[in-house]
């Protein structure tokens, strides 16, 4: 039985390329972010030139989870082109300036996260790395906030 066990762990050991990766039972995570310290709601927001993000345990996950990413994308769309290179940001406090020149109401700033630069962090501040889900062709390799622009 031991040698079975010690088999089995060296399989899962070799099928994740020897990186141990934090289970969580909870959905995917989600991305919010905060203007003023108050959250984008998803009808959308005045941009303003300092943002806060966040990723946040599903409200369905019942365990107490915490995540970090290692870095985010911000782009400025209008209708589907984007209005600037994509902003890669590795913190959390995000100026958006630049942004701020060109947007108009009726454009939106895609926030997006891939889970390779997203991490599970333990109640000991252990940083592990999100389990990529299988995924299929039509779902997003990562975590989104769409934030419509509603004013200028």
């Amino acid at each position: 039985m031991q040698i079975k066990r010690t088999v089995l762990a060296v399989a899962l050991i070799a099928a994740t390329g020897g990186a141990a990766t934090a289970q969580t039972s909870c959905p995917k995570p989600v991305m919010k972010v905060f203007r003023n310290q108050q959250e984008v709601p998803a009808t959308g927001a005045a941009l303003v030139p300092q943002v806060t993000l966040q990723v946040s345990p599903n409200p369905a996950c019942a365990e107490k989870v915490s995540y970090q990413f290692k870095d985010a994308e911000l782009t400025l769309i209008r209708g589907r082109r984007p209005l600037l290179p994509t902003k890669r940001v590795s913190q959390s406090s995000v100026d958006l300036s630049d942004m701020m020149k060109l947007a108009q109401p009726g454009d939106r700033v895609y926030v997006f996260v891939p889970y390779k630069n997203l991490m599970v962090v333990s109640a000991d501040g252990k940083r592990t790395p999100y389990p990529v889900p299988a995924l299929t062709p039509e779902q997003e390799n990562g975590i989104g906030f769409n934030w419509p622009v509603v004013q200028k």
